[in-house]
């Protein structure tokens, strides 16, 4: 009887520390990305003269694990040489750059790259430096997340 009770009591423990567990998992993986997305677009801007296309975006097809930073349509405009991403968690049709602040937060699994923006205190704000970048998201547990380039 003793036995079957810590057992039991074991069981419930596992069962409350394993979606715990892979909620921090999955956070940590979409903070990863979300610094590998600011890492392509400054190999981007690197690539081409400092500028982002005349429309700031990431095309990034129809999803899947690879993000194309300055694809427009189905190719690289002119002699624009575009920036490869390869992501762990994030699907990359959930990814955008924009250059106004948005209204909100995305929701989670889904990231806003804000030019001319940073991050202070978790918060962005107008940058500076007009080239500077921060990604937006809401994390699993609803927490919101911001990180600079």
């Amino acid at each position: 009887m003793i036995v079957l009770a810590i057992a039991g009591l074991i069981m419930l423990i596992v069962f409350l520390a394993v979606p715990a567990l892979r909620r921090s998992a999955h956070n940590t993986a979409v903070k990863q990305d979300m610094g590998l997305l600011l890492a392509g677009v400054n190999d981007y801007l690197a690539e081409n003269s400092n500028q982002l296309p005349a429309t700031p975006e990431m095309h990034l097809g129809t999803g899947g694990s690879t993000a194309m930073v300055g694809f427009q349509g189905n190719a690289c405009p002119g002699t624009t040489t575009c920036t490869e991403v390869d992501l762990g968690q994030l699907d990359s049709a959930d990814v955008s750059i924009v250059d106004k602040l948005p209204a909100k937060y995305p929701d989670v699994d889904n990231v806003v790259i804000i030019e001319g923006y940073e991050c202070q205190d978790g918060t962005p704000v107008k940058a500076s430096n007009p080239r500077r970048y921060a990604a937006i998201s809401t994390l699993e547990g609803g927490a919101q997340i911001c990180v600079t380039s």
